[in-house]
Formats: C-alpha cells, sequence, structure tokens
C-alpha cells in the first residue's frame, strides 16, 4: 500500500500542494495553507484513488494495459488483476472493489478539514466541488459490479445539482453526511472490510453532525 499511496501522492497529491502554497502565496487565503501537508495530501489521494477504483475496465482496455489497483488490495481476491472481469468471479470482486472503496475513504474526514479552512469563494467552489462528486461517485460504484463492464457515472441531474449548491462549507458537510449514511445502508455482511467501513462512515458521521456548522 506504500507504494499506491506514493504514487497517488505523485500525481494528485503534488497537485494538491503546489495548490495549497499558490493560494497563500496569493494571499487567496491564509500562509498555513502551505503548511498543512497532511489535508492537502488526503484531497489528493481522495480524488486519484476514486478515479483508480471507478477507472478499472478503462485502465484494463489500454494497449498496453495500465494497472493501478494495488497489488495489496487485488491478490486478496485473486490470482490476477483480469480475474474480475470474469463474470463467474463477480463475488470476489466486489471484495476486492470494496476494499479499495473502504481505503479511499479513510482520506474522506482531512477533505473536511482543508475544506472548513478556505476563505475565498472561488477557490472553495474550485476544491469543494471535486470532492463532494468523489464521494458520490464512491458511492456509485460501492458494490457495484458494473465497474467491472462499464464506466459508472453519478447521474448528470445530480452533478449539474453538486455545482450549484456546493457554496458554502455546511453543503459540503451535509453532502458528506447523506452519502455516509446511504453508504452504512448497502454495506452487505459478505464484505470483509463491512466493519472497517462502518466504522469509517460511523467516525465521519460523529465529526459532521458535531460540526456547528451542520445544523
Amino acid at each position: 500500500m506504500e507504494d499506491y499511496n506514493l504514487y497517488c501522492w505523485y500525481v494528485a497529491g503534488l497537485v494538491g500542494e503546489g495548490l495549497s502554497r499558490l493560494f497563500a502565496a496569493s494571499q487567496l487565503e491564509d500562509k498555513k495553507f502551505a503548511d498543512v501537508r497532511n489535508l492537502y495530501t488526503s484531497m489528493g489521494l481522495f480524488l486519484q484513488k476514486t478515479n483508480i477504483t471507478r477507472d478499472y475496465k478503462e485502465d484494463l482496455e489500454e494497449q498496453p494495459p495500465r494497472i493501478f489497483y494495488p497489488k495489496a488490495i487485488w491478490s486478496k481476491y485473486a490470482n490476477d488483476i483480469t480475474d474480475f472481469k470474469d463474470s463467474k468471479n463477480v463475488e470476489s470482486g466486489l471484495m476486492c472493489l470494496n476494499d479499495m472503496i473502504t481505503d479511499a475513504m479513510t482520506h474522506a474526514a482531512d477533505c473536511l478539514d482543508y475544506i472548513e479552512i478556505i476563505k475565498d469563494p472561488d477557490v472553495f467552489r474550485f476544491c469543494a466541488i471535486p470532492q463532494v462528486m468523489a464521494i458520490a461517485t464512491l458511492y456509485e460504484c460501492y458494490n457495484n459490479p458494473n465497474v467491472f463492464k462499464k464506466e459508472v457515472k453519478i447521474r448528470k441531474s445530480l452533478a449539474v445539482k453538486m455545482i450549484l449548491t456546493t457554496t458554502t462549507f455546511k453543503s459540503v458537510l451535509h453532502c458528506f453526511h447523506d452519502f455516509s449514511r446511504k453508504f452504512l445502508a448497502i454495506i452487505p455482511p459478505s464484505d470483509p472490510n463491512a466493519d472497517k467501513l462502518k466504522q469509517t462512515l460511523n467516525d465521519l458521521i460523529a465529526k459532521v453532525q458535531s460540526h456547528p456548522k451542520f445544523n
């Protein structure tokens, strides 16, 4: 998993660092933006892990195939990463998929902490909209065998709604809260990581509900 996290850092975490330093240097945001490494790292990893999880089929169909699912996860459920394309391996495929999503969701709380300290409205929307779309995408992908058959996307109407309504931290809190509750409602007993995901989601819900801007 260390290599997977490092790859995601180089692809997306460094972007988060560069943007955070830019926001600070331009005085659009406080100088501390340049120093919240753990938060902007999670912002980048949350987005990149969402993309990797969703794009299983697309990546394997590239020539040569691109393999971004970490072996530390997929090897628990198959001998080869391509096994999940076979419909007879749907159960093991879903276990792998849900494991990927459980790992991605561990970054959600840090994303909220980063978004909360943003002051500039344009910077806020620039940073917050991709994050609410990411959690919606992870929910759409969770336990969904279509991830191995086609590109799974959130509905266009939902995407438009998120773009239009993600204007305040309260709206982000409610989005993360609502999708966390939806996640909890669909976790199957067959998911080997069910307890870990439930704990992550319950911690996230408690964090949101305790925030004064939630109500």
